[in-house]
């Protein structure tokens, strides 16, 4: 059968598109397990007619879809939840395919892919979603220690701005937060922060969690007069919302306030990915680190920054620097460098002379910035926790990558009673490569027996059993595959594939073919004898 993908993006890890069609019939947020009080391009629409078994099978095709590439690409597709667990709640909602509305598979899809911690690049985001499915107040919430308020509004709402949200349709703040919580992509509890407030002010999401009913106010906000005000702004369509809230902004990523060219120094820039400014009262260098890129919009090098950076701080000894992150959602891991190794030695030559600022949107790249500095210099880090969890997955292909821009070379070769991980570097950078091989030691076990066995069993299903080679080479992929990717300490204690499978089990019988297998960190498999492996 075809797969009709039409309006769902989910994005992150895998780039996936999933598919809704046209149904009718309301949503029933019970079934879905959500609490009721819980830059992939879209595809193009296509209309199916409602409640037809094309719109259902759509649906289930396109869970189908998501579901392998998840398992294909994420090196920990369930999670602590396991495959089973996560597998029904897939059957649950393509039971519901063709009873379903379009904004309620995009829900339950949401509901799938959200609350799932330290996997913040993966879910269906609500800026992904074409005009089709969503649509959004077009109101800036941000979440204060007091509440959640206003910072921006459309005209005509600014005089919203300030305000504090009370209640969400008919729910108190709190539950409207609990609802819409198990929708969001997080890393963490502090990126949950940043990211929850949006999926607040999208009306569609809110009726089908059963927050917002008819005849119930879109808000209610106190002013700053002390006034209340419900009100239902008239709804953006979701692209036409997010090229506001981006054009705002002045990039893709709003976080906090919005810019001010006239305000302090972390509202201002916020379109270039780095600049630096000597500030006089306090007196300090400061560096808004908004993108972490190996240029900024200018053409700025980040070599010339953290140039700029040493020259200060020799000509200047006893003037702080400060490198604010705040606004810095990541970027490329392979980009920052220059910055850090500036950063590391004003910090070595001058302790507690830097300081870092970072916050709930300082995420991915940003984040492993943050971490590397903390964990190896005096720097003194404050503001919020990260959005960024250091583990989040796809480091260890970081790792690798941070071992070839030194010029070096990562491998790894594996028994069945061990893996071994080698590095081969000029003497000059074998600190690093140290801290490498020990931190790829150190990753906390995030598979189980199960898991590995699950998913060895995946890629055995799609080759010819008979074959030998292919079978070893599959073997050797997962097991060092599974390695790079998510650490060594996966294959502690057992959990190995070949002791959770062996020949037999694989469809070999007795073949004498060795169970060794090597794989360089490009994807190459090869067969080695016992002897080599050892």
């Amino acid at each position: 059968m075809a797969r009709i993908r039409r309006q769902v993006a989910v994005i992150g890890m895998v780039g996936w598109l999933v598919a809704a069609c046209v149904t009718a019939g309301p949503a029933d947020p019970s079934s879905r397990g959500a609490p009721t009080a819980s830059a992939a391009p879209a595809a193009t629409a296509t209309t199916a007619p409602s409640g037809s078994p094309t719109a259902a099978d759509a649906r289930i095709a396109d869970l189908e879809y998501l579901v392998d590439r998840l398992v294909a690409i994420h090196p920990n597709p369930f999670l602590d939840e396991g495959e089973t667990a996560f597998m029904a709640r897939v059957e649950r909602i393509a039971e519901r395919a063709a009873s379903l509305t379009d904004t309620g598979f995009l829900v339950a899809v949401m509901d799938l892919m959200g609350h799932r911690d330290r996997d913040g690049h993966s879910g269906a985001w609500a800026f992904a979603q074409p005009d089709a499915l969503l649509s959004a107040w077009p109101l800036w919430l941000w979440d204060f220690p007091d509440g959640l308020r206003v910072v921006a509004a459309r005209t005509p709402y600014a005089d919203l701005v300030g305000g504090r949200v009370t209640k969400v349709g008919h729910a108190a703040v709190a539950d409207a937060r609990t609802a819409v919580e198990p929708l969001v992509p997080r890393d963490n509890r502090s990126s949950l922060r940043a990211n929850l407030p949006t999926y607040l002010v999208l009306p569609g999401v809110l009726e089908e969690l059963g927050v917002l009913a008819t005849g119930d106010p879109g808000l209610t906000i106190e002013l700053a007069d002390g006034s209340t005000r419900e009100v239902t702004p008239d709804a953006l369509p979701i692209e036409a919302y997010r090229d506001w809230v981006f054009g705002l902004y002045g990039g893709p990523y709003p976080t906090g306030l919005p810019p001010d060219p006239d305000g302090p120094p972390h509202l201002r820039h916020r379109d270039l990915e780095f600049w630096d400014e000597t500030l006089v009262d306090p007196a300090a260098v400061y560096v808004g680190y908004n993108g972490v890129q190996s240029a900024n919009r200018e053409g700025r090098t980040i070599t010339d920054l953290a140039t700029t950076l040493l020259a200060t701080a020799e000509s200047r000894p006893a003037l702080p620097v400060v490198i604010d992150l705040r606004n810095n959602p990541g970027g490329d891991n392979n980009t920052f460098g220059s910055l850090r190794s500036a950063v590391e030695t004003i910090a070595r030559g001058y302790p507690g002379r830097v300081s870092l600022i970072a916050g709930r949107s300082t995420f991915s790249a940003a984040g492993n910035f943050v971490t590397a500095l903390q964990r190896d210099t005096s720097a003194i880090l404050v503001g919020e926790p990260t959005g960024g969890a250091p583990n989040q997955y796809g480091d260890a292909r970081e790792i690798a990558l941070a071992v070839d821009s030194v010029g070096g070379h990562l491998d790894a070769f594996t028994s069945k009673e061990y893996t071994c991980f080698y590095a081969r570097v000029l003497d000059a950078h074998l600190p690093e490569a140290i801290d490498l091989l020990v931190e790829l030691g150190q990753t906390s076990p995030v598979r189980t027996r199960e898991q590995i066995s699950a998913d060895l069993e995946r890629r055995l299903a799609n080759i010819d059993r008979a074959d030998p080679e292919a079978v070893w080479s599959t073997i050797a992929e997962v097991k060092n595959g599974h390695v790079l990717r998510v650490g060594l300490a996966d294959f502690a204690n057992a959990l190995d594939p070949l002791a959770v499978r062996g020949p037999d089990d694989a469809g070999l019988g007795d073949n004498p073919r060795d169970v060794f297998g090597r794989r360089d960190i490009k994807g190459r498999v090869e067969g080695t004898d016992a002897r080599r492996a050892h």
